[in-house]
């Protein structure tokens, strides 16, 4: 399916929903793909909300991303297991927040993946050495665009995030 072959992969997974501030990752994703062309988004999971997904997809053509950010829709446990492996970064924010723990950081770390996550009370239990954290204030946007870039420019990190979550 080709999440790996172009080039730095972001990837959002679970339910297509409001709280998971998919428009800010969108908004953030442009800001990497500036600088990088060849990064793509990969929203991966089904849609709750029709107007929801209508507003996400007006703002990736009014950003101009179509070619860059893809939805998926629902796919197959092991469709969804195939794109988490291949992406390099895994997004995962939370606002409000449900009080809950969040499957997709536990999925995420048993595979390896560095994480940029909400930076909320009931997830301060994720290791720095495997995630960064952004609150959702006004400073989202910047603070995400900023942890996906130095994410896709330093490979090093990124290996040293990857290992340190499968430990």
């Amino acid at each position: 399916f080709g999440v790996g072959m172009f080039g730095f992969a972001v990837g959002v997974f679970g339910i297509v929903h409001p709280i998971k501030r998919i428009d800010t990752c969108i908004k953030a994703f442009y800001e990497l793909h500036t600088r990088n062309p060849l990064a793509r988004l990969w929203v991966v999971g089904q849609h709750a909300d029709p107007d929801y997904k209508n507003n996400l997809e007006d703002l990736v053509r009014t950003l101009g991303l179509e070619e860059f950010v893809n939805f998926t829709g629902r796919v197959s446990e092991e469709e969804f297991d195939l794109f988490l492996l291949a992406c390099d970064v895994v997004v995962n924010l939370r606002y409000p927040s449900m009080l809950q723990i969040s499957a997709i950081i536990l999925r995420s770390a048993a595979a390896g993946k560095p994480m940029v996550i909400s930076d909320i009370p009931e997830w301060e239990f994720v290791p720095s050495d495997f995630s960064r954290k952004v609150r959702p204030d006004e400073q989202e946007v910047s603070r995400l665009s900023q942890h996906l870039i130095e994410l896709d420019t330093d490979s090093a990190l990124r290996q040293k995030m990857s290992e340190r979550a499968r430990i």
